[in-house]
């Protein structure tokens, strides 16, 4: 769990999610993308993010972070992708 000035991921989503409770969107939205700062493939942190979006009908803010999250995660598998033998890549194509 990436730890950035001393406050776990684990304790900002803790605090994102009390700032939901108390109706504070804002903050809620403001700590769940520095979650995404922090760590570009937490998934429940895009999902709260797209949940939070949709509930205001602010649909653009959530495409924009659903595109984010995809291309995070096309960047990671891009960087993480097997190496194939010549013939095998040649199969699969």
């Amino acid at each position: 769990m990436a730890v950035n000035n001393g406050i776990s991921i684990k304790a900002i989503f803790s605090d994102a999610e009390e700032a939901e409770k108390n109706d504070d969107n804002k903050k809620a939205i403001d700590l769940y993308k520095s979650i995404i700062d922090q760590d570009r493939l937490n998934i429940p942190a895009y999902e709260k993010l797209m949940k939070l979006f949709r509930r205001s009908k602010e649909y653009k803010k959530e495409l924009a972070i659903i595109k984010q999250g995809i291309k995070s995660y096309e960047a990671y598998y891009k960087m993480h992708k097997p190496k194939h033998s010549k013939a095998v890549d040649t199969i699969s194509s």
